[in-house]
C-alpha cells in the first residue's frame, strides 16, 4: 500500500517465505477500499497468522495485520444482542402479495439483519466481480431467480451450500427469505435445522391479509408510476407518428409545388417567338396580374392553415395518469415476475400454512393482521385456489380402479345380453312405451326374459356410461384428494380430471354441444353444475342399476316427445365416445379427437415405429401400445 513503491496496490503470494508468482495488481475499482482476503482450496485446512511475528522470514520488511495502523484498516466491534441470542427471521406471506416489498421495508427498519436468499447471492456475486452470462436463462420467479455466472461454483450450486453452512455457525441476525419454503411445514422444518445452535432465536414474521395504510400507499404509488410510464410511452409513440405524418404532408406539398412550377415553365412562350400584338399583350398582362393575385391569396391561405395547425397542436406533455376506483381497492402492485412458478404453486399450495411455536419457532409475530384474521385470510385464498387449480400430481386411487373395472364388465355383459335378445327376437318392434319406469327388481329380465335395456341405442348406452362415469369421478375425486375442505371439481377442470381418471377424451362436439355444461344438461337427473362446481343428485352409494333405470326413463320421455312431433328432442351422439380406446399411461398426450381445436385427422391409437417416431395406427392397426427407449420422441 506504500505509495511510490513499484509494488504499490499489488497482491503477492509467498509459500514458506518464497515468492510463487509476480505481484498482481489490485483492480482499479477496488483500490482504496476495504478488502477481504479469500483463499479457495478443496480439502484444505488453513491457519491464519495475524502476527506480530512471521512464521517464515520474507525478503523484505512488512507489517502484520495485528500491527496495521488505523488509517489502513477498518475495525468493527462485535455488537452482541442483549439477551445473548441472535434472531433468525422467517418472513411468511402469500405469493405475489407484497412478500419481497415487505422484506425490503423491514430490512430498512432493521439494518442489523442479513438477508439469506437467492437474489442476495446474485447481488453478492455481481459485487464480487462475477459477470452475469448474457446468454443465460432469465429469472423465472422472484423466489428462485436464475444464478447465471460464468463460474463453476454457480454450476454445482456450491455457492449456496457454502453460504448455508457458514450461516448456520456464524452468530448473526439473519432473514431467511424463502417464499415457498416458509409456507410449507416440511420445508420450514429443514430450514430450522440449520439454526439449531442455542445462540439463535427463531422467529416467524407473518405478513398476510390486508396490509397497513402506509404499505398500501406505497403500492399505489408504484401502480401509478407504472401507469404513468405506459402513458408516457404511448404519448411518445403518438407524437412520433404525428411528426412523421407532418413531414409526409410537407413533402407532398413541396412535390406538388415543384410540379406546378415545372408545368408553368413549360407553358411559357419561348424566347424566339414573335411578339404579340398590343391587344394580346394587354390581355396577358391582365392574366398575369390575376394569377399573381391568386398566388398571393393561396400563400396567405397556406400560412393561415399552418398557424391554425400550430394552434391546434396538442400539448407537448403526456396526460397525467390516475388510478381508477377499482385499482385503488387493490392492496398490491402487479409483479413483472411471479414469486413462485405457477406449476410449482399448483403442486404445493395445498400444503401452505401459517407457522406455530410447535414447529420449533421461539416466537410467531403478526404484522398486518392478527392471528385469527391472518389464518382466515389464508384459508379463503386456498379455498379459491383449490377451485380453479388443477392437481397435476393427483393419482386415481385403487378403489376407483376396482369400481371402474366392475362397471365396465357389467356394461359389457348388458350389451351382450341385449345383442342375444335381439338375435332371438329379430321381428320385435322397438315401440315407445308410454309407461313410466318404476321400481324394477331385475333389469336384466322384466318379464319373459326381456331386458329393460332392450331398446337401447348408441345414444342411450353413451348417456348411461356418461352418467356412471360422472358419478364415479365425483366420488373418487373426493376420496383421492384427501382434503375435507377441497370444494371439488370446477367446471373448467372437468375435462382435465375426466381424462386423468378414465384415460380417454370427452368432447362436447360429440354430443352436439359446445361446452361441457351443455353435455351435463343431458344427464341433469344425475349431475349438475352448482356455482361452477360439479355436484351429484344421487346418493354416493347408488348402484349401476339405478343409472340404467334413469337412462331408460329418459329414453322413453324422448321417444314420446319425438312421436308427438318435437324434433328438438332428437339426440345424436358420436359413437366414438362409446368405442374410443382407453389409452395406457404415457409420457406424451394423444392428438385431440375430431371436433376439437387442433385436430387434423380421425382419432387413432399409437405404436412405436422402428424409425423412432410416434406414428398413428391405421384402420388395420393393432391394440394401443406405448413404446419405450432412448432419445426424443415426437408425434
Amino acid at each position: 500500500l506504500e505509495k511510490g513503491s513499484e509494488n504499490c496496490n499489488t497482491v503477492s503470494i509467498f509459500v514458506d517465505g518464497k515468492r510463487t508468482a509476480k505481484p498482481m495488481p489490485i483492480p482499479e475499482a477496488m483500490q482504496g477500499k476495504t478488502l477481504y482476503p479469500h483463499l479457495s482450496f478443496r480439502n484444505l485446512t488453513m491457519q491464519v497468522n495475524f502476527g506480530p511475528t512471521l512464521m517464515k522470514p520474507l525478503p523484505f520488511k512488512c507489517h502484520m495485520l495485528s500491527q496495521a495502523v488505523k488509517p489502513q484498516t477498518e475495525q468493527h466491534p462485535e455488537v452482541k444482542p442483549k439477551d445473548g441470542k441472535y434472531e433468525v427471521v422467517f418472513p411468511v406471506g402469500f405469493p405475489d402479495e407484497g412478500t419481497f416489498t415487505f422484506v425490503d421495508a423491514w430490512l430498512q427498519e432493521n439494518p442489523g439483519y442479513f438477508e439469506l436468499s437467492d437474489r442476495k447471492v446474485i447481488e453478492w456475486g455481481q459485487a464480487s466481480g462475477l459477470i452475469p452470462l448474457k446468454s443465460g436463462p432469465k429469472a423465472p420467479t422472484n423466489d428462485k431467480p436464475i444464478i447465471a455466472f460464468n463460474s463453476s461454483a454457480n454450476e454445482d450450486f456450491s455457492i449456496k451450500r457454502v453460504l448455508n453452512a457458514i450461516a448456520s455457525v456464524v452468530p448473526r441476525n439473519y432473514v431467511v427469505m424463502e417464499v415457498k419454503q416458509n409456507l410449507i411445514p416440511a420445508d420450514r422444518k429443514e430450514l430450522l435445522k440449520r439454526f439449531s445452535l442455542p445462540c439463535f432465536k427463531k422467529v416467524a414474521v407473518v405478513a398476510m391479509g390486508e396490509p397497513g395504510k402506509d404499505f398500501k400507499e406505497k403500492e399505489h404509488a408504484k401502480m401509478l408510476k407504472l401507469k404513468q410510464d405506459r402513458e408516457n410511452a404511448t404519448f411518445a409513440l403518438q407524437q412520433a407518428e404525428k411528426k412523421r405524418q407532418k413531414e409526409i404532408k410537407k413533402f407532398e406539398a413541396a412535390k406538388a409545388k415543384a410540379a406546378a412550377e415545372a408545368a408553368a415553365a413549360a407553358a411559357a412562350p419561348a424566347e424566339g417567338d414573335s411578339k404579340p400584338d398590343e391587344e394580346m399583350k394587354d390581355g396577358e398582362e391582365k392574366k398575369e396580374g390575376e394569377e399573381k393575385k391568386e398566388d398571393e391569396e393561396k400563400k396567405d391561405m397556406e400560412v393561415d392553415e399552418e398557424k391554425k395547425e400550430e394552434e391546434e397542436e396538442e400539448p407537448q406533455e403526456p396526460p397525467t395518469a390516475e388510478l381508477t376506483d377499482e385499482e385503488k381497492q387493490r392492496w398490491f402492485c402487479p409483479l413483472a415476475l411471479p414469486d413462485i412458478a405457477p406449476i410449482i404453486a399448483d403442486r404445493s399450495f395445498t400444503q401452505f400454512s401459517i407457522p406455530s411455536t410447535e414447529e420449533g419457532f421461539d416466537d410467531v409475530k403478526y404484522t398486518w393482521q392478527p392471528e385469527a384474521k391472518a389464518k382466515a385470510y389464508l384459508k379463503g385464498k386456498l379455498t379459491l385456489k383449490k377451485k380453479i387449480c388443477r392437481m397435476v400430481d393427483l393419482i386415481p386411487g385403487e378403489s376407483f380402479q376396482t369400481t371402474l373395472k366392475e362397471a365396465q364388465k357389467a356394461l359389457a355383459e348388458m350389451r351382450e345380453k341385449q345383442a342375444a335378445w335381439k338375435a332371438a327376437n329379430p321381428t320385435a318392434e322397438e315401440d315407445a312405451s308410454a309407461e313410466e319406469v318404476g321400481e324394477i327388481e331385475n333389469i336384466h329380465d322384466v318379464g319373459e326374459g326381456v331386458p329393460l335395456y332392450k331398446a337401447f341405442k348408441t345414444e342411450d348406452w353413451s348417456l348411461l356410461l356418461l352418467r356412471y362415469e360422472m358419478f364415479l369421478l365425483y366420488n373418487s375425486f373426493k376420496k383421492d384428494v384427501k382434503d375435507d375442505e377441497h370444494p371439488g371439481i370446477h367446471e373448467s377442470n372437468l375435462v382435465y380430471y375426466y381424462t386423468k381418471y378414465f384415460r380417454k377424451h370427452i368432447n362436447p362436439v360429440w354430443f352436439g354441444a359446445e361446452k361441457i355444461g351443455e353435455v351435463l344438461a343431458l344427464i341433469s337427473d344425475t349431475v349438475e353444475m352448482e356455482s361452477e362446481m360439479l355436484k351429484i343428485k344421487v346418493d354416493e352409494d347408488t348402484e349401476l342399476k339405478q343409472f340404467v333405470l334413469k337412462t331408460e326413463g329418459s329414453r322413453r320421455k324422448r321417444e314420446r316427445a319425438q312421436a308427438a312431433g318435437d324434433e328438438t328432442k332428437k339426440l345424436t351422439i358420436d359413437p366414438y365416445f362409446l368405442g374410443q380406446p382407453v389409452a395406457a399411461p404415457a409420457v406424451i398426450s394423444a392428438p385431440p379427437p375430431v371436433g376439437q381445436k387442433g385436430a387434423s385427422r380421425p382419432p387413432m391409437s399409437y405404436h412405436h415405429h422402428h424409425h423412432q417416431r410416434w406414428q398413428p395406427v391405421g384402420a388395420k392397426g393393432g391394440k394401443p401400445y406405448y413404446g419405450g427407449g432412448k432419445g426424443q420422441w415426437k408425434w
